[in-house]
């Protein structure tokens, strides 16, 4: 049983030896700009080949040849829709990808050949391109009781949120209710308190935020809700004496 176990051991280390793959790493861009896809290289490897791959596309989508005794690199890119937008930095040759669009998300691999070893080293990517949030907006409703209490609901809204969006609220003080995804703000409001409120949208490559002013909302210019039956039947008794005189 223990030379089986051992035995078991061997094979598992010869599956998930150098050549075989990691598990993806996660990159992200934004839409227009330019991303880096990190090769990572262990030292003292002596690297023949990188070839670059996108799941999107068949076949390699640029390869790059290293010549020994410091010679110039060979790069080469293949006639692809990422024609023009590769390009390889750093001592590690990795992968740059510039004028980012939407079908560039997706996954990656990068196949290194190296001048010791037949096997093919593998490292893989799943790169997410986000676009940058534009300036929320804030809508406000307001109900002021006869206490004075003044109950506000703010709604924070994006024309197009997009995939990964975080909302956040600021201050959202004792008492506060955040809903829907964290877009909705519930708070009942007093003079003295934080007269202004923030809204903060973000995803993984960029925020943006705006901010509302509450004490206009719940001004003395709003009669309590409790009031406006009492204030509208006060207007109609009104008119109607003048009537009469």
């Amino acid at each position: 049983m223990g030379f089986s176990f051992l035995w078991s051991l061997l094979l598992l280390g010869l599956l998930i030896g150098p050549g075989a793959s990691r598990a993806p790493m996660v990159v992200t861009g934004t839409l227009g700009g330019s991303v880096t896809l990190p090769l990572q290289l262990q030292d003292g490897q002596q690297v023949e080949s990188i070839s670059w791959v996108s799941r999107s596309v068949p076949g390699a989508i640029a390869t790059v040849t290293l010549v020994e005794a410091g010679g110039p690199d060979t790069f080469h890119q293949e006639e692809s829709r990422y024609w023009g937008r590769l390009s390889v930095v750093g001592p590690d040759r990795s992968l740059q990808i510039s004028h980012l669009n939407w079908a560039d998300a997706g996954s990656y691999r990068a196949h290194i050949n190296l001048r010791s070893s037949r096997l093919t080293h593998t490292r893989e990517y799943s790169l997410h391109v986000y676009e940058r949030p534009q300036e929320p907006k804030i809508t406000a409703s307001s109900q002021i009781m006869k206490d004075g209490t003044c109950f506000i609901t703010l709604a924070c809204l994006l024309d197009q949120a997009g995939e990964d969006v975080q909302y956040s609220w600021d201050p959202q003080g004792q008492g506060a209710v955040v809903s829907h995804g964290g877009t909705t703000l519930s708070i009942s409001w007093r003079s003295g308190v934080s007269d202004s409120y923030h809204c903060t949208v973000k995803n993984p490559v960029s925020q943006s935020s705006s901010s509302i002013s509450i004490k206009p909302l719940c001004s003395g210019s709003f009669l309590p809700c409790c009031l406006r039956k009492e204030f509208l039947l006060f207007l109609i008794l009104g008119a109607l004496q003048i009537k009469q005189i």
